[in-house]
């Protein structure tokens, strides 16, 4: 077996143990009782949204494909953008729908790696500025409630300092020659600071667009959390959502919902039930792919790229 293979065993059992666990504190009468009262409303609000988040989450990507010499029409991206996202959920790896984007805008070798460079960039200043808002929700939930959260607070810090540096030292640094030639591309940014910095301050402002979905999610449930606790929770439960331990954050999620939640005054079935209608919701948003057709794969683009 292939390590790979072993990769996802090991991130499916995890999510399927963490899954059962937090089940475990569910009674499924009142999840089922909690969701016939559900005012669809929000809900729909709430998809609304989340097609909006990926929408945005599409331009500012093209925004960096048109900074290593892509052009391609917004539509075309937003095109490109649904498809990864949704073929890329069904997919064993985590970069499943990474590799369907890159496939679909390349034309030829030289974009393949210009278009890998573009998706590369967008991961680690989304994972910048989620760490930027990661420090001040575990700061403030330090601050007020939660002093025993200190320690993760540093962990989280530490992360984001050498994030920072390590995106500094790729786009600027000295590299050994066998790493010189792959981030040569990718170096393209260096030289355009503004471009990276509009990008980062949209990144950091779309990570509202979850807050409010999850908020509206919320008072379709009817559910008295106020909006700012969403605002300290979402960030923190997404962030570590990220780590590839689990199958999309399967049970990881799940667990810190009803571990975070719980000092919103929910109890474990209604945190349980606001991931899994949020999840529901997560789907719905990215459905528009099915009509898009079946993505490029690289047998497709073979001609383009010899």
């Amino acid at each position: 077996m292939s390590a790979s293979k072993r990769a996802f065993l090991f991130r499916l059992l995890l999510s399927v143990v963490a899954l059962i666990l937090v089940a475990r504190l569910v009674s499924g009468r009142e999840l089922l009782a909690e969701l016939r009262q559900a005012d669809p409303g929000p809900l729909f609000l709430a998809v609304a949204v989340s097609l909006a988040d990926r929408v945005m989450m599409a331009w500012k990507w093209r925004m960096l494909l048109k900074g290593v010499g892509i052009q391609r029409p917004l539509g075309e991206a937003i095109r490109v953008y649904f498809l990864g996202t949704f073929y890329g959920s069904f997919l064993p790896t985590g970069v499943g729908g990474d590799l369907i984007r890159v496939w679909q805008v390349a034309e030829n070798r030289e974009q393949v790696g210009a278009a890998t460079a573009s998706v590369i960039m967008e991961r680690a200043i989304g994972l910048i500025a989620s760490a930027l808002l990661v420090v001040g929700c575990l700061w403030f939930l330090v601050e007020r409630t939660r002093p025993d959260l200190s320690h993760l607070l540093l962990v989280v810090a530490i992360s984001l300092g050498l994030a920072i540096g390590g995106l500094l030292w790729v786009l600027h640094g000295k590299l050994p020659a066998r790493l010189e030639r792959v981030a040569s591309v990718f170096r393209r940014y260096s030289g355009q600071p503004a471009l990276l910095g509009r990008f980062f301050v949209l990144t950091f402002l779309e990570q509202l667009f979850p807050v409010v979905a999850c908020y509206a999610i919320g008072q379709g449930l009817g559910y008295s959390v106020s909006f700012w606790e969403f605002l300290v929770i979402i960030p923190v439960t997404l962030f570590f959502a990220r780590i590839p331990i689990s199958i999309d954050g399967l049970g990881v999620v799940e667990g810190l919902y009803v571990f975070l939640f719980a000092h919103a005054g929910l109890v474990p079935t209604e945190s349980f039930l606001l991931a899994l209608v949020g999840r529901v919701v997560t789907v719905v948003a990215v459905l528009p792919a099915v009509f898009f057709g079946r993505p490029r794969t690289p047998r497709d683009s073979e001609p383009a790229l010899t």
